[in-house]
């Protein structure tokens, strides 16, 4: 998922600026700590309160971005997995896919719960 999309997604009501978090994402997508973050932004001339603050915002707002299409798309893939071990057992050419309608179900379930609690 590239910036763009996840700052489509996010709340932009928030003090940060769609530039700032934009940044901050990239920042984060390439798995940076907080504390070299810091160290970039001050040096862009942010005040120190100013940058935690920012950081804090932008990480909660990026992990909840991208929890939610996690489970997005367990829903999806278990979804099709459960429906197609469902296909073929019915399709009665001599198979019983338990595995695949369990493994689908339990997924499903997992991206629900995990999207339901964002």
């Amino acid at each position: 998922m590239n910036n763009q999309q996840l700052l489509d997604q996010t709340d932009l009501l928030s003090s940060t600026s769609k530039d700032e978090l934009q940044l901050l994402f990239s920042y984060f997508k390439d798995e940076l700590s907080d504390r070299s973050i810091l160290r970039r932004l001050l040096k862009k001339g942010y005040e120190e309160p100013k940058a935690i603050e920012m950081i804090a915002e932008a990480r909660n707002l990026y992990k909840e971005v991208v929890l939610k299409k996690k489970a997005q798309r367990d829903i999806i893939v278990g979804g099709l997995w459960f429906v197609g071990g469902t296909v073929g057992t019915l399709a009665n050419i001599g198979f019983i896919f338990w595995g695949a309608i369990l493994f689908g179900l339990i997924q499903c379930i997992k991206g629900i719960v995990n999207y339901s609690s964002l």
